[in-house]
């Protein structure tokens, strides 16, 4: 009950991204089974052009993050790739220009471990684990690829 509380004393606009942020969520942990990677590469970094008319004061990236870990607890089984392709999303649709970062680690036994999150102007925003320096980070995504096939 206490969680409901605190959704009504969130203004109309915080409200209105938290929705947002649970319904990419959703969105990306669903599609991450059904498409193909580089098709929701496409699509995320297209998205950088369209942006979520505003009005009033702008919600500021720490109020963004919170609102979207918070929707992380409320959708089940969210993954560090989902959480950093619906933050971009999000972030970007509310005009801040975050990257979108993944990284590879090898284990011991050979195993590959990946990891993604998001920085904004150099500063580490989502996805901080504490041994991050251990992924290597991959180039950058770039869109159009699955076109070329």
């Amino acid at each position: 009950m206490e969680k409901v509380l605190k959704f009504f004393h969130l203004t109309s606009r915080e409200k209105l991204a938290f929705c947002r942020a649970v319904y990419l969520l959703l969105y990306y942990r669903i599609a991450l089974r059904r498409q193909h990677f580089q098709t929701m590469v496409d699509s995320l970094l297209h998205a950088g052009s369209s942006t979520f008319q505003q009005t009033g004061e702008p919600i500021s990236v720490d109020v963004l993050v919170r609102l979207l870990a918070v929707a992380c607890r409320v959708v089940p089984f969210t993954t560090c790739l989902s959480r950093a392709m619906a933050g971009q999303r999000l972030l970007t649709s509310y005009g801040h220009a975050s990257v979108f970062h993944i990284g590879v680690a090898r284990e011991k036994d050979l195993d590959l471990e990946a990891h993604a999150w998001l920085s904004l102007d150099g500063n580490l925003i989502l996805g901080n684990i504490p041994d991050l320096e251990r992924y290597r980070e991959l180039p950058p995504l770039q869109a159009g690829w699955s076109e070329r096939r």
